[in-house]
């Protein structure tokens, strides 16, 4: 991510240690929270956007979604 989008240190210059630590942890491991979750699919929004695929759907977003979202409200 970061040779790509400078994503990471610029996470990390400007004081967001919580995305950061998501950003360095899920190209590897995954999402394993909601939160996680959230910012990979952002980045692969993002990433589809560059490559010109201007109309993106994101379908049932809660089908794809709720097992982070119910695994972080049964924490």
């Amino acid at each position: 991510l970061n040779r790509i989008f400078g994503v990471v240190e610029a996470a990390k210059e400007n004081g967001y240690n919580e995305l950061y630590d998501v950003l360095e942890r899920i190209p590897y491991n995954g999402a394993e929270t909601f939160y996680e979750a959230l910012v990979l699919l952002k980045i692969a929004i993002y990433t589809l956007r560059c490559s010109a695929s201007c109309h993106l759907t994101l379908g049932r977003f809660d089908r794809y979604m709720e097992e982070y979202f119910e695994k972080d409200l049964s924490n």
